[in-house]
């Protein structure tokens, strides 16, 4: 039986890709996005 994921992103996640005045966030947010999002294979 295949699992069915469900995940909420607040937009402000989003937002923090485009976040060049926060870099720190903005790393977070794109290393997020490349290694975790791309595994749960959405």
């Amino acid at each position: 039986m295949d699992k069915i994921y469900k995940i909420y992103l607040d937009t402000s996640v989003i937002n923090f890709l485009f976040a060049d005045d926060a870099p720190e966030k903005k790393e977070i947010t794109i290393d997020f996005f490349e290694n975790f999002i791309k595994k749960i294979n959405i």
